[in-house]
């Protein structure tokens, strides 16, 4: 029964994209959150509608984005699915294509399968098994790199979560990481981060802070793929730290993000 978990996952990302083509030329309307950068659009709760519509036949809970949620459930169900209808909604909201469908699969609270379709780019990147991951027909592979020779993606934490020294303390990261590699940047989507380091597009990704639909999915794509993935306990509001790369990067980084994720 669990080998059917990576083929769900993949068909119920891959049916979303279908469905979210009927929102090509639509003028969309978007809702500000908790902060500006936190929108939900009409295609965000039509996508979570559908989706939990299909995944609810499976039996097992689901934590979503857009909805109420118990976060006990990633502790205890044995699967539990994790969705983001629209990573980087800030993105598509200015018609900027890096954004996507994240699915993700728990069991006994690992990152077990994920799925991420990307609509603008026609790119879907999913699990196989625990081991092997796609970008569309080709398999992913993560190859050796240092950090000097890669691009590094992060993921901030939310005004909401980081004031004070811990923010300064993030910046200055954010700026030793962009002078010792071919630079840092900042894009709007920690799925898409993690899954363009699985496919070896970035040679490091990093999220501080990010909430946990946005990342499950991709960081079992990113373990499959070969990555290291090191992560901080998902905490009681659904939160976690997270760093991801070839394990050479991980090592030239290692005494940098213990003080954000602990002991790696």
């Amino acid at each position: 029964m669990l080998d059917s978990v990576h083929g769900r996952c993949a068909q119920a990302v891959s049916n979303a994209l279908i469905f979210f083509e009927s929102f090509s030329g639509k003028n969309m309307t978007f809702s500000e959150k908790e902060t500006a950068r936190d929108v939900v659009s009409e295609a965000d709760l039509a996508i979570q509608t559908v989706m939990l519509r299909g995944l609810h036949e499976s039996g097992w809970p689901v934590i979503s984005e857009e909805k109420e949620n118990n976060f006990e459930i990633l502790r205890n169900a044995e699967i539990c699915w994790v969705l983001d209808p629209i990573d980087g909604t800030a993105n598509y909201s200015e018609n900027i294509p890096f954004y996507g469908i994240s699915l993700g699969a728990l069991k006994a609270g690992e990152f077990f399968a994920g799925a991420f379709g990307m609509p603008a780019t026609k790119e879907l990147f999913y699990t196989i098994n625990q081991d092997i991951a796609y970008l569309n027909e080709v398999r992913l592979k993560v190859l050796p790199k240092t950090l000097r020779a890669s691009l590094v993606a992060a993921s901030f934490s939310s005004p909401s979560t980081a004031r004070g020294v811990e923010r300064e303390r993030e910046f200055l990261l954010f700026g030793s990481l962009n002078d010792r590699s071919k630079g840092a940047l900042r894009l709007g989507s920690a799925s898409g981060n993690i899954c363009y380091t699985a496919a070896g597009r970035f040679g490091l990704s990093y999220g501080l802070n990010n909430k946990i639909w946005d990342v499950a999915g991709p960081l079992a794509i990113a373990k499959a793929a070969g990555c290291q993935v090191v992560t901080s306990p998902i905490d009681p509001s659904g939160r976690i730290s997270f760093v991801v790369g070839h394990p050479a990067i991980i090592e030239e980084v290692r005494s940098e993000f213990q003080p954000f994720i602990g002991s790696i």
